[in-house]
């Protein structure tokens, strides 16, 4: 395969207004383009015959140029000595004519260019897949087999990498099997899912069954700590300074400042398990807060977090039910953020942005699906107003969370496609065919008017398999940024409606940490001998203790409905 040298040749755009565009003429005036760009094509082949002849001839030609159609004119007559006025004209004609070609050869390119990025803008876009490709895709939608041919696919892919002289391309081992993640997750997850209690008689099993299958085995780990989620508002010295976490004004931004909420980067105080409230204040005293949540956290050094592999499950169980919880249980990681929003004073005619990678992307989706209910108003329209009505205040339900003026969901890297958002909140998700993430929910995004999905395939890029999994952020800002090169109109609208509620002065950065602390009955009950000589579970874990100047803040946990209490 040969890499792709247009960077947006791999990105296709899904979603958005489609009342925005006329899809059906754009394609038609596409195939014009192309139309053009054939005939030039044309055009270039005739200079290339009359090259050769200008060349091998024992004539002097006079070039004229006709249409491109026509292609160039050509008369000859006897040509005189060499070194003569007459070779030195035919010298400047096959100097011309190289010119012509040349000149032709740019606007073919720019033709070419034009119709891909016309079909594309459509939405309608799909790289056509090897057939190889195919078939393996009909194996992977046999539960398990599809697994193990994804598994297999990453090995050779692995394998070949060895033997080409690229070292030990462990990486290869996940993104060699790419284009089958999503079938293949799709299919064994649905055969889990049969085990699932809770699932009716005649209820098609899903992978959202299947994720409430790992969340019961999951329980003797999350049984060992209190329900609720220990809270801290972190100070000063847990926080990192502007140089790490600059203000945003676009999306990339709002991407890239992910990695200080997960704390990397030298001289980084933020612990693990923390998200980030910004509050943006606009001409005429409006404001909107920005929610920046990392994804899992694994790990000794992560130990007690709220983003745990049980608040994956808690997610991935409840996508399809459009708001992440089942029975009232909602993902720990989920029931910081709620915490934070409420500790924060968030009112009801503040924007709400939720910006999340990985795991953090299914909970901002889950945020928006519990707190922009019908209490909530509109995204904002591409020109930032408001398309309804604001209420005039934070309007819980009984036994759930306040209503919050959610207005964007950023995401990157993140299994949405089970968690379609609210009308009023304005969707934009950026994926990498090869990470292996984005597809653990073995579903595709939902491309509806308000949400759009950049999902890029990297093999295309780089004419090989992937280097490296292709997870982190830094992946997904830059494919969102050559996504923007099509000009696609949903993903337009929402990056200027994103920029306009980030056009502001930033007048407060607030971090938030959940962790979850030991029940010491619970250790108890499963130790020998049981009782006083157990420690205090935060000296151990050095959990629940705020440094100075950190406050406090109760958050509900997964085994009961969200409050919204602090």
């Amino acid at each position: 395969m040969s890499g792709s040298t247009d960077p947006t040749a791999t990105v296709v755009v899904t979603g958005g207004p489609v009342t925005a565009v006329d899809t059906e003429q754009i394609l038609g005036q596409a195939t014009v383009v192309r139309s053009a760009a054939d005939l030039v094509r044309s055009a270039r082949e005739r200079c290339r015959d009359a090259r050769e002849s200008l060349r091998s001839a024992p004539w002097r030609w006079a070039v004229t140029v006709g249409g491109l159609g026509a292609g160039p004119q050509l008369s000859a007559h006897p040509v005189a000595a060499p070194g003569s006025t007459s070779a030195r004209e035919r010298d400047a004609a096959l100097g011309a004519v190289d010119a012509l070609d040349a000149a032709l050869g740019e606007l073919e390119r720019l033709l070419d260019g034009v119709g891909v990025r016309m079909a594309k803008a459509s939405g309608t876009y799909v790289r056509a897949e090897a057939e190889a490709w195919r078939v393996l895709g009909a194996v992977a939608d046999v539960p398990l087999v599809g697994l193990e041919v994804a598994l297999l696919a990453g090995q050779l892919a692995f394998l070949e990498g060895v033997l080409t002289g690229d070292g030990l391309p462990w990486g290869r081992l996940v993104t060699g099997g790419g284009p089958l993640h999503e079938r293949a997750v799709a299919s064994t997850g649905a055969l889990l899912g049969l085990l699932d209690p809770d699932r009716g008689l005649l209820e098609r099993p899903t992978v959202a069954h299947g994720a409430s299958v790992l969340r019961l085995l999951s329980e003797g780990w999350r049984g060992l700590f209190l329900d609720r989620v220990h809270v801290e508002r972190l100070g000063s010295e847990q926080s990192p300074g502007p140089e790490l976490m600059p203000p945003p004004r676009t999306a990339q931004d709002l991407l890239r400042r992910i990695d200080t909420v997960y704390g990397t980067g030298e001289g980084n105080p933020v612990p693990h398990s923390a998200i980030a409230l910004e509050k943006i204040v606009h001409d005429g005293g409006r404001a909107t807060w920005v929610v920046t949540i990392p994804g899992t956290q694994l790990g000794l050094s992560s130990l007690g977090t709220a983003f745990s592999m049980t608040s994956n499950y808690d997610l991935m169980e409840g996508d399809e039910l459009s708001g992440s919880t089942v029975g009232g249980r909602t993902a720990d990681s989920t029931a910081l953020v709620l915490a934070a929003l409420e500790d924060a004073e968030v009112g009801a005619d503040d924007e709400v942005v939720l910006v999340g990678h990985s795991q953090g992307g299914m909970v901002a989706a889950s945020v928006a699906a519990l707190t922009a209910g019908s209490a909530a108003t509109a995204a904002s329209s591409p020109s930032g107003t408001s398309a309804r009505p604001r209420p005039s205040g934070p309007v819980p339900e009984t036994g759930g969370p306040p209503r919050y003026r959610v207005t964007h969901v950023v995401t990157a890297g993140a299994p949405v496609g089970g968690m379609p958002l609210p009308p009023g909140v304005l969707g934009t998700h950026v994926e990498n065919r090869q990470e292996g993430v984005s597809g653990l929910d073995g579903r595709g995004n939902p491309a509806t008017t308000n949400q759009v999905t950049v999902s890029r395939d990297l093999d295309l890029l780089t004419g090989n398999e992937t280097q490296g999994i292709p997870h982190g952020v830094g992946h997904h800002v830059d494919a969102l940024t050559d996504a923007q090169g099509i000009g696609h109109p949903g993903l337009r609208s929402h990056l200027d409606a994103l920029e306009a509620s980030l056009d502001g002065k930033r007048e407060e950065v607030a971090y938030y940490r959940g962790t979850l602390v030991l029940d010491p009955e619970a250790v108890a009950d499963r130790m020998t001998p049981p009782g006083t000589l157990l420690p205090d579970p935060s000296d151990v874990l050095g959990l629940g203790r705020g440094g100075s100047g950190a406050a406090t803040v109760v958050a509900p946990g997964p085994t009961e409905p969200s409050s919204g209490a602090r």
